[in-house]
């Protein structure tokens, strides 16, 4: 399975700014990915185990042969496997998943549920981020799951799709949790279990029920459960995706500033999520024609996705045109 003891290590003191390989080296180029995949083509493991190169392959699963016997469906299964465990969702600008791809030398990057890199995508180019200073022989990490869970719940994902039961000091101790899950436990669990229903009909985009489920729910726990608490929060991010989606911008906007605290609360590092989620509610400011909170609001996120994407990748270049379009309005009203 993945991380069968390889490890990586940065050789030389890695600033936020500087895109790194995994191995610690400046790059400058950003490594790009062939369109070849094939079930038949060794894991990564086995190629580093004879020194083999590891091409860098979109995933593009194909019909599994019908199973004959019992040994080709054990084997089938543990290819799936590994393939499940190696493999990364590829997002959109707006994080959004678009597909899924196998990147063999970044599967090799360890677990840590406060990482010190992120991955970030531009088009199939996987781009790995130092976000805080890591000093030589400092193990670099990245975050296998949803750092917005509670330690139970990422703790399972871990066990269930990675095999292993992480055992860092984000897990082991209770302090975020009692942020995530603050308020009344009986209040929150409704909260909790009415979320995939919702999830469905977002995934339906039946957006005027989200909002009509949201408000009863919203109401059943008005002045007990905070915004930070992590099902709260997870409801308040589907009903501003579903203003949006109605053209409600001034609703959009109160759910989306609700999220804001929450979100670097739970993001202490920068995040590609922070930097997403600022620049969500800065463009609904700016439709708003809340101008000087625009721009401030998108100056957050800039100084966020500098360290999270780059001063280069496309994202970061539309959000400074925005802040300029903006600049020129607040100097022509």
């Amino acid at each position: 399975m993945r991380r069968s003891g390889a490890r990586y290590f940065s050789t030389v003191s890695v600033a936020p700014e500087e895109r790194r390989r995994p191995d610690g080296s400046v790059l400058e180029t950003p490594e790009r990915i062939s369109a070849s995949s094939s079930w038949g083509r060794l894991d990564a493991r086995r190629r580093a185990r004879h020194n083999l190169p590891v091409p860098e392959a979109w995933l593009v699963p194909r019909r599994p042969s019908p199973v004959v016997n019992e040994a080709v469906c054990s084997a089938h299964s543990s290819c799936t496997k590994e393939v499940t465990c190696n493999c990364f969702s590829i997002s959109d600008g707006e994080l959004q998943e678009v597909g899924v791809g196998i990147y063999p030398s970044v599967s090799l990057l360890n677990h840590a549920c406060r990482p010190n890199c992120v991955m970030v995508f531009e088009g199939r180019t996987l781009l790995l981020r130092a976000v805080r200073d890591i000093q030589p022989l400092e193990e670099l990490t990245i975050s296998y799951t949803d750092m917005m869970r509670p330690s139970k719940e990422r703790r399972k994902r871990l066990q269930e799709q990675y095999y292993f039961l992480c055992q860092c000091e984000y897990c082991t101790s209770t302090d975020t949790d009692s942020d995530m899950l603050s308020g009344p436990e009986e209040a929150w669990m409704s909260l909790q279990h009415h979320i995939p229903q919702i999830e469905l009909l977002q995934s339906e985009q039946k957006w005027e029920q989200i909002l009509t489920e949201f408000q009863a729910l919203a109401r059943s726990c008005a002045d007990t459960v905070p915004d930070r608490n992590i099902y709260l929060l997870r409801l308040l991010d589907l009903a501003l995706d579903s203003c949006i989606n109605l053209a409600q911008w001034d609703r959009a906007l109160e759910f989306g500033t609700r999220t804001l605290q929450p979100y670097r609360l739970y993001y202490p590092d920068p995040h590609p999520a922070r930097a997403i989620q600022l620049m969500r509610v800065g463009k609904l400011q700016h439709l708003l024609g809340r101008l000087a909170e625009a721009r401030d609001t998108l100056g957050q996120a800039y100084d966020v996705m500098k360290v999270t994407h780059g001063s280069e990748h496309a994202l970061t270049n539309q959000l400074r045109r925005m802040r300029e379009e903006i600049e020129a309005e607040m100097g022509s009203a």
